[in-house]
């Protein structure tokens, strides 16, 4: 969405980018002057007063801030209150400012920008198409205001000593993480966990920071936790390193004082803490020992909260503006964190046939995580189809969803007796193809070319998966090609192919391989994805060493997958630009049990 402005005479300083040559020198002086003290009356009040001037000049009319302010729902009012005030854990939009703030007197930029930020992200729920007969498109609007605080505040550390400055960059991964940008969100985050340590925030009793709004009462502890966890969570699903991993967030005592959301997500930053550490252990046994004791921490956690924290969602009769509407949601987005992480951790051992009993286990504990987080998605989207804050939920959804046919696509490999997952491929089939309507919907709603390519890939695992339960119930599959086929490339597996036939392992020419790194979608650490239909001749199947015991899948081999191919995606879609949901799904997942094999 939004992509910086080129200023070839201020390539150096991010600060000058996009500023005329007057603005950028007069800019240079003032912050000069706001460094030493030298040169201005009041350098401080003079630079400040500027970036104000520049920030409002970023902005509509007041007449169209008003206009935008009517626009926006009562539910995503209500959603931003939080955001308004985050130290509370509470919402309330009577307490939130009309019109954002923007229409009160502001004396220092970086509040200025945090106002912003939130008009931003409140316009991120109006659809694209809706014409509200401003002077520009809202989402022009969007992007233009987004860049000014990027370019005027959070790059310029002369502003960066205060908390209200790690929250605006907290906002910003927020902004960008709601427009599918998922790797600047991370980044984002990233430099957030080094404005946090600049300030202490890392060490208790240890902070160095400024407030600059009094009337707020910030937790500094409570900023530090969810930066941490947001960027270890990140780090997972795009199979990127952590900057936090010798961090150990102090783990609360759940009580009546403490919401469960904020007490989940500080354990579950320990958690994903130790699932990437488990990525990087190159012992088979190791990992599979880590393995086994964080599956037995999560149980451990499930069960220190409340049975009824865990009850199914239930919109029924909730005003979409209330406290229970915005709890609600909270719940659906903590369980769907929760199951992620289940899926992040076991995914290895559901497609690695070197230990068959730990493969049956994680299959099992992938599908029925991914069984939840297609339900709550179901539910979140029949309650609030349009929402500012719901993109994350609906990368989540994507990756169970691509999980749960991978297991049924698996399991029809399987050389035991009897599926047990055959009674319930059907309905598991019926939630992801309601899952599929409802991101189409939002798909086409928001105009969202990544999230195209996202369903069209799982629209053709469905296929695939059709075709593998096919193949197996006519137990002498037919010689016919099939209509589809996963490309798929793994660290220490290299290029898998999955298809109707079952998984094989494939070796391509050395330019394809770079076509598939190029031109693949990127999912979660599966790494680069590509749905191909081959149209020369079929892939031949040879056997290879099957464990004993009846392995997860069915391994082919083939020498040279075929040059030729049709990619069953719209060429447009394949522009490295529309990375929106860009992550690896198995990548580092996978690596341990690559090296078992």
């Amino acid at each position: 969405m939004v992509h910086g402005v080129a200023d070839s005479g201020n390539k150096s300083n991010p600060f000058t980018t996009g500023r005329t040559h007057q603005e950028a020198t007069a800019l240079r002086g003032l912050e000069r002057a706001a460094m030493s003290g030298v040169g201005y009356e009041e350098p401080e009040t003079r630079y400040h007063a500027h970036i104000i001037k520049l920030l409002l000049s970023a902005l509509p009319s007041r007449n169209e801030i008003h206009r935008l302010w009517q626009a926006v729902t009562d539910s995503e009012k209500y959603h931003l209150s939080y955001y308004h005030h985050r130290s509370s854990c509470t919402s309330s939009s009577a307490g939130f400012p009309p019109e954002f703030g923007l229409s009160q007197p502001i004396q220092h930029p970086v509040i200025l920008a945090r106002r912003m930020l939130i008009f931003a992200t409140a316009l991120q729920g109006l659809p694209p198409v809706v014409d509200l007969g401003l002077s520009k498109n809202h989402v022009t609007i969007m992007d233009e205001v987004v860049e000014a605080v990027i370019s005027l505040v959070n790059v310029n550390d002369a502003l960066m000593g205060s908390l209200e400055a790690l929250d605006n960059l907290m906002l910003q991964s927020m902004f960008h993480m709601n427009c599918g940008l998922l790797k600047r969100s991370w980044m984002t985050l990233r430099q957030a966990v080094m404005c946090a340590q600049i300030l202490g925030l890392h060490r208790a009793g240890h902070h160095r920071f400024t407030v600059l709004d009094a009337a707020r009462e910030y937790e500094p502890e409570t900023m530090w936790h969810e930066i941490v966890y947001m960027e270890r969570v990140g780090s997972l699903l795009l199979g990127l390193p952590t900057s936090t991993g010798m961090t150990v967030l102090v783990r609360l005592d759940l009580t009546k004082d403490i919401p469960h959301e904020k007490y989940l997500s500080t354990v579950l930053g320990n958690v994903a803490a130790r699932i990437l550490d488990r990525n990087q252990i190159q012992s088979p046994q190791q990992a599979l020992d880590t393995t086994k004791s964080i599956d037995k921490e999560m149980i451990s956690i499930s069960e220190q909260m409340p049975s009824s924290y865990w009850r199914p969602l239930d919109f029924t009769g909730i005003n979409k503006a209330s406290a229970d509407a915005f709890g609600e949601v909270q719940r659906a987005f903590s369980h769907a964190s929760y199951y992620t992480l289940i899926i992040q951790l076991h995914t290895p051992y559901m497609l690695c046939p070197t230990y068959p009993t730990q493969t049956a286990y994680s299959r099992m504990a992938c599908v029925n995580a991914s069984r939840e987080i297609l339900s709550h998605e179901v539910a979140l989207r029949s309650f609030t189809a349009i929402t500012a804050f719901c993109r994350l939920s609906e990368f989540l959804a994507l990756i169970a969803g691509v999980t749960l046919m991978l297991a049924h696509a698996s399991s029809h490999c399987s050389q035991q007796a009897g599926n047990l997952l055959s009674h319930q491929r059907l309905r598991d089939r019926a939630l992801v193809e309601r899952v599929l309507e409802c991101l189409e919907f939002m798909a086409d709603l928001q105009q969202d070319l990544p999230a195209v390519r996202c369903i069209a890939l799982l629209k053709d695992l469905l296929y695939i998966e059709e075709d593998a339960a096919h193949n197996h119930a006519n137990l002498n599959p037919s010689g016919e090609q099939e209509r589809s086929m996963m490309i798929v490339r793994m660290p220490f597996y290299g290029n898998v192919k999955i298809s109707g036939r079952g998984i094989a392992s494939v070796t391509l020419p050395g330019s394809e391989q770079e076509v598939g790194q190029s031109e693949g979608l990127h999912i979660g650490g599966i790494g680069s994805v590509r749905i191909v239909r081959p149209t020369t001749q079929a892939v031949k199947q040879v056997d290879t060493n099957v464990p004993p015991d009846g392995a997860a899948f069915s391994a082919y081999d083939s020498d040279v997958l075929p040059v030729q191919y049709q990619h069953n995606f719209d060429p447009s879609l394949d522009d490295w630009a529309f990375q929106g949901i860009d992550t690896a799904f198995f990548e580092s997942l996978m690596r341990e049990a690559g090296t078992s094999t």
